[in-house]
Protein backbone atom coordinates (compact mmCIF):
# COMPACT_ATOMS: atom_id res chain seq x y z
CA UNK A 1 0.00 0.00 0.00
CA UNK A 2 1.39 3.55 -0.74
CA UNK A 3 2.67 5.65 1.70
CA UNK A 4 -0.18 8.58 1.02
CA UNK A 5 -2.82 5.71 0.95
CA UNK A 6 -1.81 4.20 3.73
CA UNK A 7 -2.06 7.51 5.76
CA UNK A 8 -5.54 8.48 4.58
CA UNK A 9 -6.38 5.27 5.36
CA UNK A 10 -5.33 5.63 9.17
CA UNK A 11 -6.86 9.17 9.05
CA UNK A 12 -10.21 7.85 7.97
CA UNK A 13 -10.22 5.02 10.68
CA UNK A 14 -8.97 7.47 13.49
CA UNK A 15 -11.80 9.44 12.59
CA UNK A 16 -14.16 7.11 12.86
CA UNK A 17 -12.90 5.46 15.75
CA UNK A 18 -13.34 8.66 17.45
CA UNK A 19 -17.21 9.33 16.70
CA UNK A 20 -17.93 6.05 18.34
CA UNK A 21 -15.46 6.50 21.26
CA UNK A 22 -16.80 10.00 21.61
CA UNK A 23 -20.59 8.38 21.74
CA UNK A 24 -20.30 5.59 23.44
CA UNK A 25 -18.06 3.67 26.01
CA UNK A 26 -14.87 2.26 24.80
CA UNK A 27 -15.66 -1.38 25.73
CA UNK A 28 -18.68 -1.51 24.08
CA UNK A 29 -16.69 -0.29 20.25
CA UNK A 30 -15.91 -3.12 18.45
CA UNK A 31 -13.62 -3.53 15.83
CA UNK A 32 -15.99 -4.85 13.52
CA UNK A 33 -18.37 -1.86 14.06
CA UNK A 34 -15.14 0.39 13.09
CA UNK A 35 -13.91 -1.75 9.71
CA UNK A 36 -17.77 -1.80 9.00
CA UNK A 37 -17.76 2.47 9.02
CA UNK A 38 -14.44 3.21 8.28
CA UNK A 39 -15.58 0.75 4.76
CA UNK A 40 -12.92 -1.73 4.93
CA UNK A 41 -12.58 -4.62 5.75
CA UNK A 42 -11.08 -6.40 8.85
CA UNK A 43 -7.97 -7.72 7.13
CA UNK A 44 -7.02 -4.23 6.39
CA UNK A 45 -7.65 -2.91 9.57
CA UNK A 46 -5.29 -5.43 10.99
CA UNK A 47 -2.24 -4.80 8.47
CA UNK A 48 -2.71 -1.23 9.82
CA UNK A 49 -3.86 -1.47 13.03
CA UNK A 50 -2.30 -3.57 15.75
CA UNK A 51 -5.46 -3.57 17.72
CA UNK A 52 -8.16 -1.25 19.05
CA UNK A 53 -6.15 -0.12 22.00
CA UNK A 54 -3.70 1.27 19.15
CA UNK A 55 -6.04 3.66 17.97
CA UNK A 56 -6.72 4.88 21.47
CA UNK A 57 -2.70 5.51 21.35
CA UNK A 58 -2.80 7.39 18.25
CA UNK A 59 -5.64 9.54 19.27
CA UNK A 60 -4.34 10.49 22.43
CA UNK A 61 -0.82 10.99 21.12
CA UNK A 62 -1.97 13.58 18.53
CA UNK A 63 -4.20 15.22 20.34
CA UNK A 64 -1.29 15.85 22.91
CA UNK A 65 1.07 16.64 20.09
CA UNK A 66 -1.83 19.19 18.41
CA UNK A 67 -1.78 20.96 22.41
CA UNK A 68 1.77 20.71 23.26
CA UNK A 69 2.76 22.55 19.92
CA UNK A 70 0.20 25.46 19.81
CA UNK A 71 1.43 25.24 23.69
CA UNK A 72 4.90 25.59 23.05
CA UNK A 73 4.91 28.17 20.85
CA UNK A 74 3.19 30.31 23.43
CA UNK A 75 6.05 29.69 26.05
CA UNK A 76 8.87 30.34 23.80
CA UNK A 77 7.30 33.67 22.84
CA UNK A 78 9.92 36.18 23.46
CA UNK A 79 7.89 39.44 22.66
CA UNK A 80 4.87 38.79 25.48
CA UNK A 81 5.46 38.90 28.59
CA UNK A 82 4.60 35.85 31.31
CA UNK A 83 1.06 37.18 32.13
CA UNK A 84 0.16 37.12 28.68
CA UNK A 85 1.58 33.47 28.35
CA UNK A 86 -1.00 32.89 30.99
CA UNK A 87 -3.88 34.40 29.46
CA UNK A 88 -3.08 32.74 25.97
CA UNK A 89 -2.84 29.23 27.60
CA UNK A 90 -5.97 29.61 29.58
CA UNK A 91 -7.79 30.84 26.35
CA UNK A 92 -6.61 27.12 24.99
CA UNK A 93 -9.88 25.45 24.92
CA UNK A 94 -12.31 28.42 23.83
CA UNK A 95 -14.72 28.21 21.47
CA UNK A 96 -12.68 30.32 19.09
CA UNK A 97 -9.67 28.65 19.10
CA UNK A 98 -8.68 25.69 16.37
CA UNK A 99 -8.18 22.99 19.07
CA UNK A 100 -11.55 21.95 19.43
CA UNK A 101 -13.38 21.20 23.04
CA UNK A 102 -14.92 18.59 21.26
CA UNK A 103 -11.03 16.92 20.87
CA UNK A 104 -10.65 17.78 25.05
CA UNK A 105 -13.23 16.24 25.95
CA UNK A 106 -13.38 13.05 23.92
CA UNK A 107 -9.23 12.60 25.60
CA UNK A 108 -10.73 13.39 28.61
CA UNK A 109 -12.91 10.80 27.92
CA UNK A 110 -10.53 8.11 26.73
CA UNK A 111 -8.17 8.28 29.71
CA UNK A 112 -11.29 7.14 32.03
CA UNK A 113 -11.85 4.27 30.01
CA UNK A 114 -8.61 3.06 28.78
CA UNK A 115 -5.63 2.02 31.69
CA UNK A 116 -2.62 2.76 28.51
CA UNK A 117 -4.53 6.06 27.59
CA UNK A 118 -4.92 7.33 30.96
CA UNK A 119 -1.13 6.61 31.43
CA UNK A 120 0.01 8.87 28.26
CA UNK A 121 -2.43 11.63 29.64
CA UNK A 122 -1.00 11.38 33.25
CA UNK A 123 2.56 11.72 31.89
CA UNK A 124 1.66 14.29 30.11
CA UNK A 125 -0.71 16.44 32.46
CA UNK A 126 2.79 15.99 35.20
CA UNK A 127 4.67 17.44 32.04
CA UNK A 128 2.09 20.47 31.80
CA UNK A 129 1.64 21.52 35.38
CA UNK A 130 5.26 21.96 36.51
CA UNK A 131 5.60 23.84 33.03
CA UNK A 132 2.23 26.28 34.41
CA UNK A 133 3.66 26.41 37.50
CA UNK A 134 7.23 27.90 36.44
CA UNK A 135 5.40 30.33 33.94
CA UNK A 136 3.13 31.28 37.29
CA UNK A 137 6.58 31.72 39.48
CA UNK A 138 7.60 33.94 36.36
CA UNK A 139 4.57 36.16 37.18
CA UNK A 140 5.14 36.19 40.42
CA UNK A 141 8.66 37.52 40.49
CA UNK A 142 7.89 39.99 37.66
CA UNK A 143 5.27 41.64 39.85
CA UNK A 144 2.43 40.60 37.83
CA UNK A 145 0.88 38.14 40.85
CA UNK A 146 1.02 38.80 44.74
CA UNK A 147 3.81 38.01 46.43
CA UNK A 148 1.71 36.23 49.29
CA UNK A 149 0.34 33.78 47.26
CA UNK A 150 1.88 29.84 47.78
CA UNK A 151 2.00 29.77 43.64
CA UNK A 152 2.19 26.12 43.49
CA UNK A 153 -1.02 25.01 45.62
CA UNK A 154 -3.19 27.94 43.63
CA UNK A 155 -1.52 26.20 40.24
CA UNK A 156 -3.12 22.97 41.67
CA UNK A 157 -6.35 24.45 42.50
CA UNK A 158 -6.56 25.70 38.96
CA UNK A 159 -5.48 22.58 37.29
CA UNK A 160 -8.07 20.56 39.62
CA UNK A 161 -11.13 22.92 38.43
CA UNK A 162 -10.17 22.79 34.62
CA UNK A 163 -10.31 18.89 34.88
CA UNK A 164 -13.29 18.73 36.93
CA UNK A 165 -15.09 20.87 34.78
CA UNK A 166 -14.38 18.06 31.84
CA UNK A 167 -16.27 15.23 33.93
CA UNK A 168 -19.63 14.07 32.64
CA UNK A 169 -20.97 14.46 36.14
CA UNK A 170 -20.28 18.11 36.04
CA UNK A 171 -23.00 19.05 35.06
CA UNK A 172 -23.98 22.96 33.04
CA UNK A 173 -26.26 25.75 35.08
CA UNK A 174 -29.07 26.78 33.93
CA UNK A 175 -27.92 28.73 30.15
CA UNK A 176 -24.19 28.49 30.75
CA UNK A 177 -22.36 26.07 29.26
CA UNK A 178 -19.39 24.07 30.82
CA UNK A 179 -16.72 26.75 28.50
CA UNK A 180 -18.47 29.49 29.76
CA UNK A 181 -18.19 28.61 33.40
CA UNK A 182 -14.34 27.61 32.92
CA UNK A 183 -13.93 30.82 31.42
CA UNK A 184 -15.49 32.77 34.05
CA UNK A 185 -13.27 30.92 36.72
CA UNK A 186 -10.01 31.65 35.01
CA UNK A 187 -11.02 34.91 34.80
CA UNK A 188 -11.69 35.18 38.46
CA UNK A 189 -8.81 32.59 39.09
CA UNK A 190 -6.22 35.24 37.40
CA UNK A 191 -7.87 38.58 38.38
CA UNK A 192 -7.53 37.32 42.23
CA UNK A 193 -3.78 36.72 41.81
CA UNK A 194 -2.91 40.40 40.54
CA UNK A 195 -0.63 42.37 42.88
CA UNK A 196 -2.09 45.39 43.94
CA UNK A 197 0.72 46.95 42.48
CA UNK A 198 0.10 46.03 38.72
CA UNK A 199 -3.94 46.82 39.52
CA UNK A 200 -3.19 50.11 40.18
CA UNK A 201 -1.39 50.55 37.18
CA UNK A 202 -3.05 48.94 34.85
CA UNK A 203 -6.69 49.38 36.57
CA UNK A 204 -8.54 50.88 33.30
CA UNK A 205 -7.22 48.84 31.17
CA UNK A 206 -7.64 44.93 33.45
CA UNK A 207 -10.94 44.26 31.55
CA UNK A 208 -9.34 44.66 28.19
CA UNK A 209 -6.19 42.20 29.55
CA UNK A 210 -8.69 39.58 30.74
CA UNK A 211 -11.05 39.80 27.64
CA UNK A 212 -8.98 36.78 25.83
CA UNK A 213 -10.00 34.51 28.46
Amino acid sequence: MKKDVKLKLKLKVKKVASEKFFQHYYRDVTVDEIVKAAGISKRTFYENFESKEEIVKIIITDEINRVKSYINKILNDKKINSLDKIIKVFNIHSQNNSLKFYDNKLVFKLSMEVPEAYEIIKHHKDTFFKEMVNLFIQAQKSGYFRKDLDIVCISRIGFLFSEMVHIDSFKEEDNYSKMEILNTFNKLFVQGMLSRKFIVKKYKGIESILEDI
